[in-house]
């Protein structure tokens, strides 16, 4: 069984916590009016399970015969690209007159920050091998 930290999730130096946000993720809390530290706020852990099966098949003509079975990645819980977006533009928001040439977007905060966007994992695998030494 082998365990391994998380994907790092960056946080803007200037961003507020929304409440929203520190409910799932309580690394912003603690960093709000503090200057964020690199890789402060990871995702989940990575937890990876391989079995090996051998076997003595016996010796035929001075060859000696064995049969391995491996099963790789019995747990399927590898690493993944988290969503980065803090906020998204929010839809049913009204869009302001511009004003000075720029156009402020209504924002909301992302209920997916930090949700796995794709999977990295190449999944669960068997593998079967015969061996032959002399």
């Amino acid at each position: 069984v082998l365990h391994g930290s998380g994907t790092p999730i960056s946080i803007p130096a200037d961003m507020g916590a929304p409440d929203q946000l520190t409910r799932e993720w309580p690394c912003v809390a603690d960093l709000v009016g503090a200057g964020r530290e690199r890789n402060t706020c990871r995702t989940s852990g990575i937890h990876d399970l391989n079995l090996r099966l051998g076997m003595d098949l016996g010796t035929r003509a001075g060859w000696r015969i064995t049969l391995d079975v491996d099963a790789l990645n019995l747990l399927d819980d590898g690493p993944y690209l988290p969503d980065p977006a803090v906020f998204v533009v929010d839809g049913s928001g009204d869009l302001p007159a511009v004003s000075n040439g720029r156009l402020s977007l209504p924002v909301t905060v992302n209920p997916n920050f930090g949700a796995p966007l794709v999977r990295l994992s190449p999944g669960r695998s068997l593998r079967i091998g015969l061996g032959l030494r002399y």
